[in-house]
């Protein structure tokens, strides 16, 4: 006998164009619980300080570092749900235009090259919000999750680990369902 477990749920956000997954052991679905952590100072003050050290090839201090988080974090929020609102009347620009290949273009035989995806915040300024999607069509995002990108590869964190397994979970499901 087999038990089946809904490890997540898909959320609605803009008809069409984005949704996001509900993990069942999260209180919120991933965009509202990143808008939620990433403008707690008080959360966000002691990641930096557990991960201070990380802050030095940044040049940066705790403080400095929650400032730009909160700014960060509030400003590619804001970015993906205009792009979204455009997505879905097929307007330009559009969330295409923001999301990039999470793999690097070296990897096309990596198995989920065409799937996982990323939006970074304020490009060209050192960025390190990430918010983490699985593609399904063109415009269509499914946001599985979010993180703060201090390392040079998503390997080197444990808690971005977690949200590769996160992306591979959710590709899976979207997979079997037929979004992909």
């Amino acid at each position: 006998m087999f038990i089946i477990v809904k490890i997540f749920e898909i959320k609605e956000i803009i008809t069409g164009a984005l949704y996001a997954v509900h993990w069942t052991a999260e209180a919120d679905h991933s965009m509202n619980k990143m808008a939620e952590q990433y403008s707690d100072a008080q959360f966000l003050l002691a990641y930096f300080e557990q991960n201070k050290k990380k802050l030095d090839f940044f040049r940066t201090d705790v403080q400095s570092a929650v400032l730009k988080t909160i700014n960060e974090a509030n400003e590619l929020i804001q970015q993906i749900l205009e792009l979204a609102e455009n997505s879905s009347a097929s307007k330009k620009p559009d969330l295409d235009s923001l999301f990039v290949q999470l793999h690097k273009e070296g990897a096309f035989t990596h198995h989920r090259y065409y799937t996982d995806f990323k939006a970074v915040g304020r490009r060209g300024e050192a960025p390190w919000i990430r918010i983490y999607a699985v593609k399904c069509d063109y415009n269509l995002y499914f946001i599985t999750g979010y993180g703060i990108k201090l390392v040079k590869q998503m390997q080197d964190d444990p808690l971005l680990i977690i949200e590769l397994e996160k992306l591979e979970r959710a590709s899976r499901y979207l997979k079997q369902e037929g979004y992909l």
